[in-house]
Parts: structure tokens; sequence; C-alpha cells
């Protein structure tokens, strides 16, 4: 079967909208609801979001990031546990049973908390350092990798001086 029969959620608002009710109508879903504070009708997702838990502290912790970052690391096991081979699924990558005819790379796959370098185009490099010469500016800036943005193929930089999140497109990682 090529389509969702059946889903079962706890009764947050966003799974009981009538916006939400009608695209299950639409789409011939059955919606299932759990009892209100009964989290062993959840199991497999409590088993996951504590997995997801214990890999997002492990990363932040090896990489020395502020606690501040969990939805990145979070994110980013998610991420890698989507490229990963998983018993339920015959040993089968989940990224490529939901997208077959995708190319999966692990070139992708970098060490979260590793250093990487953003390269800076020469008026970035002349604007954030006036007082040299043209030909000593830093041609890259040091920052930390913290995942992958969804909505580009940018990286997640971060950037510990100004505490700012950093899209970048072509870093160079050093793991």
């Amino acid at each position: 079967c090529d389509r969702i029969r059946f889903l079962k959620t706890d009764n947050a608002g966003e799974y009981s909208s009538e916006e939400f009710k009608a695209f299950c109508k639409e789409k011939g879903i059955k919606k299932l609801f759990t009892s209100a504070y009964m989290h062993e009708e959840n199991g497999i997702a409590e088993v996951i979001f504590r997995e997801a838990a214990a890999v997002a502290r492990a990363m932040l912790l090896t990489a020395d990031l502020p606690l501040e970052l969990w939805p990145l690391a979070y994110s980013h096991s998610f991420w890698l546990r989507a490229r990963m081979p998983h018993i339920d699924n015959d040993m089968q990558i989940p990224q490529r049973l939901i997208f077959p005819n995708e190319e999966l790379s692990l070139s992708d796959v970098h060490v979260f908390g590793c250093n990487a370098y953003q390269w800076l185009d020469p008026d970035q490099r002349y604007n954030q350092q006036p007082d040299r010469s043209r030909h000593l500016h830093n041609r890259a800036r040091p920052l930390i990798y913290v995942g992958h943005d969804d909505y580009s193929k940018s990286w997640l930089l971060f950037d510990l001086d100004s505490q700012q999140l950093v899209y970048s497109g072509r870093p160079r990682f050093i793991e």
C-alpha cells in the first residue's frame, strides 16, 4: 500500500483542527487518538524521542556547545536517523524508502559540533577588517557545524562569538 490508512496521534490542537480533519477525510486517512496521559499508548514515539534526546544530549556535551542549541541537536539526530538502516525497515534506509528515486549521498554527513570555515566573498573580507591591507584579509571565518537547513542546501553553522546562526553554502569542515 502506498498511502497512509491510519494516523494515531494525541489530542493536541494541531491534530484536532477542522482543517486537519478535512485533510484526513479527503485523503481517506482514518484518525485514531490516544487516551489523555497514557504515554504507554505512544510506545514507539516515546522510544524514538527518548533515543533522539540521548543522541542530542551526547552531541551537545561532546561538542561543548550551549544547551540552548538543543533544537538543532534534536533536528540533526533525526536527520541522521533517516539516513541509517533500521531493523524495523528490514535494514533499509528510511530516506530511500520515502524518496526511492533520490540519490542518497553520505558525503553530507559531518560531525555535529566540528569546526567549519565559512568562505568570505571579497566584499565581506574588506568590510569585516577595513584596517588591514586587502592582501591580508581573512578569506574564511571559523564557525561550528550544527546541522542542515531544511529549506535549502545550506549548512547551519554557529558563531560562538556573536551567538548567531549562520547559513553557508560552501563551508570547509575540519573533523
